[in-house]
């Protein structure tokens, strides 16, 4: 067992007392400093580290510390040793409105091990979300987990009960009676995208007054710009990095005063280009490469009455994807994000995204997902499928076609097992999923 430290100190007490108290031998582990396991029996493994909130000075108090995490598994095996690991996190998940997203940092974690699932398959456990209040309850259902007798390897505790993760299929619905229209500025992230055009084209009509067009590279195209201001549509465009908070502040502070800020739509942080195998370093320039950004979107929600905040993140922190698993924590994390901003009482919703037909987006990560069984969704559709989450008000959403064929197939290679219980039949249409 590896133990973290800090603030959940007595978590870590509690659990070590439930193990030894249904029956297991427990050795705290630390994988800096423990002599070698070389010999020593080891029925399995459940690691703590993620209740650490201990941080170096430098960083910024968001991003998880993830590296003792891929340590411990390079420490496993120098070792010999491939018992089952199990990550072990608290508030990385939430499974209804009653239990709101309390630290979502942990969600890395849950991108982390959906790697490592895939990579170390002969030593992976799974994940467990732990809960606030740690009870004798709690703790029967944690060693029931640890010993298989659920037959589930993602699962959050919480007192009595076990939840299980789970995909679950969303047939797109008519708008005849959203659940709110736009009105004021609408800010759109990614505008000089094929999706970014069609995401503006619905805005408008759907009751935008003016929109506020950014994206990092290059403007939106002025064919687009045109064809809005026709339609009556009042439209700013900025080339700027959101990660940038000045910058974004100054675009922001910048609005017509009759148009205030009422909705921002992030439509997606992108995946670097090049696959590859899980490497410390590259988790880490991901995290910093597309976390900033979508904490200082998503701070918009604290300062102003918006009506809509999407995050758009990556499907690989949701669904493991063969050679893209250094995104993955910080995809996973962005998806959560959103949740804690609708705990906060932001209307927020955590778009992921599967593959998009966009010549726009990174080839060699496009590529990659086609390969992992999630085939181009045409622009269009995704912007379709969008909007309709948008209107909805759906809290987190899986925007993607999936090939349920291959995702079932590859079941246990990607470590997903039961996660596509759920969903029942293959799909040849673009559809949304809806995670629990």
């Amino acid at each position: 067992m590896t133990s973290g430290d800090g603030e959940d100190a007595p978590m870590v007490a509690a659990v070590t007392t439930a193990l030894r108290d249904h029956g297991a031998e427990t050795v705290a582990f630390d994988p800096n400093t423990t002599p070698s396991l070389a010999g020593r029996p080891v029925a399995g493994v459940l690691s703590l580290l993620a209740l650490d909130d201990a941080r170096p000075a430098s960083d910024d108090g968001r991003g998880p510390a993830l590296a003792p995490t891929v340590e411990l598994f390079e420490t496993l095996r120098r070792a010999g040793v491939e018992a089952p690991v199990w990550l072990a996190t608290r508030g990385g998940v939430s499974v209804d409105v009653g239990d709101p997203m309390s630290r979502p940092e942990q969600a890395g974690f849950w991108g982390l091990g959906s790697a490592l699932a895939m990579e170390r398959p002969r030593c992976w456990g799974g994940l467990v979300d732990l809960p606030h209040w740690f009870d004798d309850r709690a703790g029967r259902r944690l060693v029931g987990v640890l010993a298989g007798a659920y037959g589930e390897v993602e699962v959050a505790v919480r007192g009595d009960s076990c939840f299980a993760r789970r995909l679950v299929r969303d047939v797109p619905t008519a708008l005849a009676t959203p659940a709110r229209r736009l009105r004021g500025t609408v800010l759109i992230t990614g505008a000089a995208t094929a999706l970014g055009a069609h995401t503006a084209r619905w805005a408008a009509e759907d009751g935008a007054e003016h929109l506020l067009l950014i994206d990092n590279t290059a403007p939106p195209a002025a064919d687009l710009v045109a064809e809005l201001g026709a339609s009556g549509v009042r439209t700013s465009v900025a080339t700027l990095d959101v990660a940038d908070p000045e910058a974004l502040a100054a675009a922001v502070a910048g609005l017509p005063a009759e148009f205030p800020l009422t909705a921002v739509l992030h439509l997606t942080a992108p995946l670097a280009a090049e696959a590859g195998q899980l490497e410390m370093a590259r988790i880490e320039r991901e995290w910093a490469a597309t976390v900033a950004g979508a904490e200082n979107l998503g701070a918009l929600g604290s300062a102003h009455e918006l009506s809509a905040l999407v995050l758009g993140c990556s499907v690989v922190g949701v669904l493991p994807s063969p050679g893209l698993g250094n995104q993955a924590p910080a995809h996973a994390y962005l998806s959560a994000l959103a949740q804690e901003c609708r705990a906060r009482g932001v209307p927020a919703t955590s778009v992921c995204w599967g593959s998009i037909d966009d010549p726009d987006t990174a080839v060699g990560a496009a590529k990659q997902l086609r390969a992992n069984g999630l085939p181009a969704l045409p622009q269009r559709s995704a912007a379709a499928l969008l909007r309709q989450a948008v209107m909805a008000d759906t809290a987190s959403v899986v925007i993607a076609d999936i090939d349920g064929a291959w995702m079932t197939a590859h079941a246990s290679e990607l470590g997903t097992h039961r996660l596509f219980d759920d969903v029942s039949g293959p799909s040849n249409t673009p559809h949304t999923h809806r995670g629990r």
